[in-house]
């Protein structure tokens, strides 16, 4: 997902975004993952408000973004391994479909932007479906997460998972855990804030590939654990006695 974000995001640049506009990529990935689209939102450049009298009231602020709001404006369609832009298509100025999994995409990005630090550079978002409780039956349920990540190169990164908590409560962050602390992340180094290596942490020593194709990254937490990650293919190694045990990236 976020090698075609990079993919996605060069041809929006190409085409032209506002210097006041509100746009959203949506990254969508292919079951097979050989290949998936970048669909970028954007909302409409407000116009400036009319003089209020002093005794107006604070309901009459500018509204928070919404799905319902947003219209699909670029669809970027992109192959993964070898990486390459197949189409760049402009879409129509409709909203949004209400009740569509790339609404729901939209709003579930949007809840989680509003929870994420507010200085700094921007983030690079994704969203997943996950299936978490039991195995089956009753008690098992689907939420999303979403894996934030710093578009500076090293960090903050976070995941956070967006749900319901009742069926009539609205979207809201329900999970937010820091992955990667700002400046955890070197050429060579990875320092964690959780116990394990996570998926950003993956896509961290991925970045870095091209820059040292030869050179696997080390990670470490607090607990003093130690692993390296290939910056080839993602695999992760312990090291454990002064031998590395394979682990399934």
């Amino acid at each position: 997902m976020d090698r075609a974000l990079t993919l996605g995001w060069a041809e929006a640049q190409r085409v032209g975004i506002g210097r006041d506009e509100v746009v959203l990529p949506v990254v969508e990935v292919d079951p097979g993952l050989r290949s998936g689209q970048v669909v970028f939102v954007r909302w409409p450049k407000p116009t400036p408000p009319k003089p209020k009298p002093k005794s107006a009231s604070a309901s009459a602020e500018e509204k928070p973004l919404s799905a319902a709001a947003a219209h699909p404006w670029l669809m970027v369609s992109v192959l993964l391994g070898p990486d390459g832009v197949v189409d760049v298509e402009l879409l129509s100025g409709d909203l949004v479909e209400p009740s569509s999994p790339r609404a729901k995409r939209v709003e579930v990005l949007l809840v989680a932007a509003r929870a994420l630090p507010a200085e700094g550079r921007p983030f690079r978002m994704f969203a997943v479906e996950e299936v978490v409780g039991a195995v089956s039956g009753p008690g098992q349920k689907t939420v999303t997460r979403v894996y934030a990540l710093s578009s500076a190169p090293t960090g903050p990164d976070l995941e956070l998972v967006v749900d319901k908590p009742r069926r009539r409560d609205p979207l809201q962050v329900v999970q937010k855990v820091s992955v990667h602390a700002a400046g955890a992340v070197s050429d060579d180094r990875i320092v964690l804030e959780s116990s394990w290596p996570a998926a950003a942490t993956v896509v961290r020593a991925l970045q870095r590939g091209s820059e040292q194709p030869s050179q696997d990254v080390l990670v470490s937490n607090a607990a003093g654990l130690r692993w390296t990650i290939s910056t080839q293919d993602g695999r992760i190694a312990r090291e454990a006695s002064g031998a590395a045990t394979d682990v399934k990236p």
